[in-house]
């Protein structure tokens, strides 16, 4: 007579617990080769540890108990197998090119908020070279409050996102230089950061309408300061600068965060793109 063993057996063999033994005898083809009917306990022989044993790589790969019944029914052979892992390869790779923006986002957010440990506000300038990148933005009209303005971007963000664009919590304004020389501050356009841009299949996926902009790769010059003490700023140092460089028409004015609570008097950077006349 063929050796039987406990389900407590099989399940300890197995490297599983009792409770998914029994889950898996929900499939036809995995019930107990016997089970004592006073005591309604249940055995299992040495060949069903071999259908354990595959149900449980295949579980491995993600494959719900519905796709491995499909798979050992159609057992004799091989294609059905061979087609529900070639598709849970193609949603891996996905995953993992998921898993690694999710990975570049985190860098981005933790060199975000360590980045006025490194330039501190009112500080001397520094040059800072940096990639294209692109923003979704919003024209600034006269006398429209913040309030306005703000809510009319999260409403483009909203938008945006159902075309698969995915934002970085950086906003900005966009400035004119002559007004920045004046210590006038005037936003003509607020925008955020897009994450994603060269990700996206083409231009023909966004809107008519699209509300991007491109910033130049290139060197900046950068000036940190608290909005509501343009006075501090240099602005002769700046134009010393561009005594010799083409004079940028617009300024990047970069939002930071300096905590989680209130933003009102958070410190901004302007970016002034260095273009030399030559």
């Amino acid at each position: 007579m063929e050796k039987l063993y406990s389900i407590g057996e099989t399940a300890k063999i197995m490297g599983i617990s009792v409770q998914t033994l029994r889950n898996y005898s929900s499939f036809s083809f995995l019930q107990p080769a016997f089970i004592n009917e006073e005591t309604g306990y249940r055995y299992y022989t040495f060949d069903q540890f071999h259908i354990i044993d595959r149900i449980k790589y295949l579980r491995s790969f993600d494959l719900s108990l519905a796709e491995i019944e499909e798979v050992m029914m159609d057992g004799k052979k091989v294609d059905k197998i061979i087609s529900f892992l070639e598709n849970r390869e193609v949603a891996l790779e996905k995953e993992m090119e998921e898993l690694q923006m999710r990975k570049q986002d985190l860098n981005w957010y933790i060199d975000y908020f360590k980045y006025l440990n490194q330039s501190e506000v009112n500080a001397l300038p520094h040059i800072t070279k940096h990639e294209k990148r692109h923003v979704l933005y919003t024209k600034c009209e006269p006398g429209e409050s913040v309030e306005d303005i703000e809510i009319r971007l999260a409403k483009l963000k909203n938008e945006y996102a159902k075309y698969g664009m995915n934002f970085r919590r950086q906003f900005g304004y966009l400035l004119d230089y002559e007004d920045i020389i004046k210590q006038q501050w005037v936003p003509k356009g607020y925008f955020i950061y897009i994450s994603n841009y060269q990700d996206l299949v083409r231009e023909d996926d966004l809107p008519k309408d699209a509300t991007t902009l491109e910033f130049d790769q290139g060197d900046y010059l950068c000036f940190s300061f608290r909005l509501r003490h343009m006075e501090e700023l240099n602005v002769n140092l700046i134009q010393e600068y561009f005594k010799k460089l083409k004079k940028p028409v617009w300024v990047i004015g970069n939002e930071h965060e300096d905590n989680l609570v209130s933003y009102k008097n958070c410190p901004y950077e302007l970016q002034f793109l260095m273009s030399s006349n030559i």
